[in-house]
C-alpha cells in the first residue's frame, strides 16, 4: 500500500493531527529561521555597534589628548603671560620709584636751595636789622697818682638800627710793661663773686654822648712803684671789657675790647690792643 492509499485511509482527525504538527513544524522552523536572521542581524549591528563604539572611543581619545594638549599650551602661555605681566610690573615698580626718588630728590634740592634762600633773607634781615655793640668812648675819671682811686668811664654805642636788650658789662683794669694774654673776664667776675654791670636797654645811638649810656669800672689805685713806672711810660694801664646783649629776634651776642693808656694821652684816649678785640666770637 503506497503513501497516498494510506492518506486516504486514514481518518480526518488524524489527517487534520499531521496538518497542525506540519503547521506547527513548518511554525516552528519559520521562527527558527527568524530568530536565526534576528539573531544575526543582532550579531552584525552588535559588530557595527562596537567598531562604531571603537571608533567613537578612539575619537574621544583624540579629542582628550587634544584637550590635554591644548591645556599643557594653555598652561604654559598663561606662564609666559604671568611672567611677562610680573616683569613688566617690576619694571614699571622699578621705574615709578626711579622716578619717585628723582622727584623726592629734586623737592629736597628746591626745599633746601628755598630753605638756603629763606634763611640768607632772614640772616641779611636779621644782619640789617640787628643791633650792633661797640665800644669807641671811655675816658679816665683823673690821671692815675699814687694813694688815690681812679675809673675808666666806658660809654658803649649801638650802630645797629634795633634796641640791644639785655645789655651787661664786665671789665677790669691791669698794668702792664707790654701787651697782656686776653683774661676770661666771665671767670674772673664768678671767682670774684661780682655781678656784671648792667645797662638795661641800649637804643641805636644817634648823636648820643658818653654820659647818656655809660658804665665805668670799678675803682681801682696805683701803688708809688706803679706810679712811676707809669709816668716813665715803661708800663701801661690796661682796660679789658665784655659786652654781652641780645637782640630782638631772640639771638646773644657779645663785644670784647682790649684798649691801653699811655702817661700823657688825653684822659678820653685809649688805643686798641693788638688782640682781644672781637665781635660775636663766641
Amino acid at each position: 500500500m503506497t503513501i497516498l492509499q494510506r492518506w486516504k485511509n486514514t481518518a480526518l482527525h488524524n489527517k487534520a493531527l499531521v496538518w497542525a504538527s506540519a503547521l506547527v513544524a513548518f511554525g516552528t522552523l519559520f521562527y527558527a529561521g527568524a530568530a536565526v536572521f534576528q539573531i544575526c542581524m543582532m550579531n552584525r549591528l552588535a559588530k557595527e555597534t562596537s567598531i562604531q563604539t571603537d571608533r567613537l572611543i578612539c575619537k574621544a581619545d583624540k579629542i582628550s589628548n587634544s584637550i590635554g594638549t591644548m591645556v599643557i599650551d594653555n598652561e604654559s602661555a598663561l606662564k609666559e603671560n604671568r611672567d611677562a605681566i610680573q616683569t613688566t610690573l617690576t619694571e614699571n615698580r622699578n621705574e615709578l620709584a626711579k622716578v619717585l626718588g628723582q622727584n623726592r630728590d629734586s623737592l629736597n634740592a628746591s626745599v633746601s636751595q628755598g630753605k638756603a634762600a629763606l634763611d640768607a633773607s632772614i640772616e641779611s634781615s636779621h644782619t640789617d636789622q640787628r643791633p650792633w655793640v661797640s665800644i669807641v668812648r671811655w675816658k679816665l675819671s683823673e690821671d692815675p697818682s699814687s694813694g688815690k682811686d681812679f675809673a675808666i668811664i666806658i660809654g658803649p654805642i649801638n650802630t645797629g638800627k634795633t634796641p640791644a636788650l639785655s645789655v651787661t658789662a664786665i671789665s677790669q683794669l691791669s698794668i702792664w710793661p707790654e701787651e697782656p694774654s686776653p683774661t676770661d673776664l666771665e671767670a674772673v667776675v664768678v671767682k670774684a663773686g661780682k655781678m656784671p654791670n648792667s645797662i638795661g636797654m641800649l637804643p641805636p645811638s644817634v648823636g648820643a654822648t658818653i654820659l647818656d649810656f655809660h658804665y665805668a669800672t670799678d675803682p681801682w689805685r696805683l701803688d708809688a712803684n706803679q706810679v712811676e713806672a707809669y709816668r716813665a711810660k715803661t708800663q701801661r694801664i690796661y682796660l679789658e671789657t665784655l659786652v654781652k646783649y641780645t637782640d630782638a629776634f631772640g639771638w646773644k651776642h657779645r663785644t670784647r675790647v682790649c684798649a691801653y693808656h699811655s702817661y700823657g694821652m688825653p684822659l678820653d684816649e685809649l688805643s686798641l690792643c693788638q688782640q682781644g678785640n672781637s665781635m660775636d666770637d663766641h
